[in-house]
């Protein structure tokens, strides 16, 4: 699906914003230099995290600089989705005949969730989106044709899709019959699997149905046909054993310890045996130093990441043996450790 052409209003805003996220990283490291020069460093943080954060504090509790980052960090991060929403809102007439053709195609969107949506996701404004990922009906289209490539990609230094495909190669075989992304969300990471997987049947779950209306559209435009269902990752509503693959993308971030723990035991009891699992997610925190750890855990929660730290810190590879899985590997993508990976293997 195109990037939008966007209306002189909607296109100036967006760029503002893009010029606001591209001073982050000038303003981060102005910030550090000023933390140096008060003997902050890698090898003088304190191992608890809470600490750093007290310390780094205390240190620049009269930085400019440190204002300014908050200051823009805050604004950005609860404007951008009212903006782009606004964006999109100027060329909706144009937009909105396609978006709603494209409902209707062989991919399926259904909802398994008898009951409300969990409180840790209801509650929260992930990157302190607006009214949360459902907040308009077309806010997954706005996410994904506005938010992330206008946004994102320009301020990352990396290619956000090209990680989606790092993932899905992360798997150890090609021949899987269903595969199963957990976190689906507008379908990025669906989108990888599909094209490293072209033979096999693919399903999606996600809280978020804004988010999952959008992955339709995407899926039925390229005549995928997945099967999509609003459903809780750590409540699935499949049989034992039924995926070659569950994959997922990023998600255990957006969810606290205890759910991470129950999704690992929901993605084993829905693998076939012999199945693998394949989850990414943010850095761990013990694979990089305490200044790298704290820039992200900073970082976190100035875009509104509750969860961000749990994910960081929690040992994924002893909690799928844990769960039973073998043959568990990992890795962490270059110097960044951006993405981490995991695979494991159900037992035969």
């Amino acid at each position: 699906m195109d990037v939008p052409e966007l209306a002189q209003r909607g296109r100036a805003s967006v760029d503002f914003l893009a010029d606001i996220y591209s001073t982050f990283g000038m303003l981060r490291k102005g910030m550090e230099q000023e933390m140096a020069d008060k003997g902050i460093t890698a090898d003088t943080m304190p191992d608890d995290m809470d600490e750093r954060h007290r310390q780094v504090e205390d240190a620049l509790s009269g930085s400019e600089t440190l204002k300014a980052q908050q200051l823009l960090f805050e604004w950005s991060q609860k404007l951008s989705g009212l903006l782009c929403t606004e964006a999109f809102e100027e060329v909706r007439d144009e937009l909105e005949p396609k978006l709603r053709a494209l409902a209707v195609g062989p991919t399926t969107l259904e909802s398994s969730m008898n009951e409300p949506a969990p409180s840790y996701w209801s509650n929260v404004w992930f990157h302190r989106t607006a009214g949360g990922w459902d907040a308009s009906e077309f806010h997954g289209y706005v996410h994904a044709q506005i938010i992330h490539p206008k946004l994102v990609q320009q301020h990352s230094k990396t290619s956000i899709f090209g990680h989606r495909h790092s993932v899905a190669e992360y798997a150890p075989r090609r021949d899987y019959a269903k595969i199963l992304d957990l976190g689906a969300s507008s379908g990025h990471f669906t989108l990888a699997l599909a094209d490293v997987f072209p033979d096999s049947e693919i399903y999606g779950v996600d809280i978020s149905r804004r988010m999952l209306e959008q992955a339709q559209r995407s899926a039925n435009e390229l005549g995928y046909a997945w099967k999509l269902l609003v459903a809780k990752a750590e409540d699935l509503p499949f049989g034992e054993g039924e995926f070659g693959l569950v994959a997922s993308f990023i998600l255990l971030h957006e969810v606290p310890d205890p759910v991470i723990r129950k999704i690992f035991a929901e993605a084993y009891r829905v693998l076939e045996p012999g199945g693998d699992l394949v989850f990414s997610d943010v850095p761990r925190y013990a694979d990089i130093d305490k200044l790298n750890a704290w820039r992200h855990d900073w970082i976190a929660r100035e875009h509104g990441e509750p969860y961000w730290r749990e994910a960081a810190e929690i040992n994924l590879v002893d909690l799928a043996r844990q769960t039973g899985f073998v043959d568990v590997e990992e890795n962490a993508v270059g110097p960044a450790k951006y993405p981490y990976m995991i695979r494991a293997r159900k037992p035969k």
